[in-house]
């Protein structure tokens, strides 16, 4: 602020009479123009400015990192509590039939493995632990002795593991007398006649006292 009584040289007095009544009016909680303020007030007032809006940025930086930790230990801890979801083995040569009894079993809530030869059908059975496994497998012929190495495989693996073995649901399309003697020599429990549909499933699941783990049309 431009006084003039100071500039004319008039008097220290004055002058100071007027910075003591500027410090008077801060002290009774008066206020000062902006004209009373220096440059370096004003810069000092920015600079706390920018320090306390760093400050509020970094608190709310941390808030959201405790946040999304938090939810990182619940999720983490959701999924060890959570009920494994039981496995299922489908072996068949037909693509078109094979996915469609995965689909199923999808529905139905199991994890699915699916596998078009034999051989494929071991490796799973070796590597996995499974509630059930449906095989189309031929029990006569010359490929009668891949599908009962198959159903030996699954005995094998569970006692070596000291753990129950798949339950063995066949998946035929023809069953006569003769068959239904030859799977129960092989040990299967069940036998679903293709084209396989929901109900010969839960069907057979229910047979052996399998629960469904969920069903999209109870959602």
């Amino acid at each position: 602020m431009f006084c003039k009584a100071c500039a004319d040289g008039r008097g220290r007095a004055h002058s100071r009479a007027l910075t003591g009544q500027r410090h008077g009016q801060v002290q009774r909680g008066g206020s000062l123009w902006l004209d009373d303020l220096t440059p370096d007030h004003g810069q000092a007032l920015q600079a706390g400015s920018a320090a306390t809006l760093v400050e509020q940025a970094a608190l709310r930086a941390e808030r959201r990192s405790a946040v999304r930790h938090a939810r990182m230990r619940e999720a983490v801890a959701a999924r060890r509590h959570a009920p494994e979801v039981p496995e299922a083995l489908v072996l068949d040569a037909d693509p078109f039939a094979r996915d469609k009894l995965c689909d199923l079993l999808r529905e139905f809530g199991f994890g699915v493995h699916a596998a078009s030869r034999a051989t494929q059908a071991c490796v799973l059975l070796r590597s996995r632990q499974f509630a059930v496994a449906f095989l189309d497998v031929r029990l006569d012929g010359a490929d009668a002795g891949a599908g009962l190495e198959l159903c030996a495989t699954a005995r094998f693996v569970s006692e070596s593991r000291n753990a129950p073995p798949p339950h063995l649901i066949l998946v035929t399309q023809r069953l006569g007398a003769v068959d239904r003697v030859r799977a129960g020599l092989a040990k299967f429990e069940e036998i679903v006649i293709k084209p396989v549909t929901r109900g010969a499933i839960a069907g057979a699941l229910d047979g052996r006292g399998i629960a469904l783990p969920s069903d999209a049309r109870r959602c």
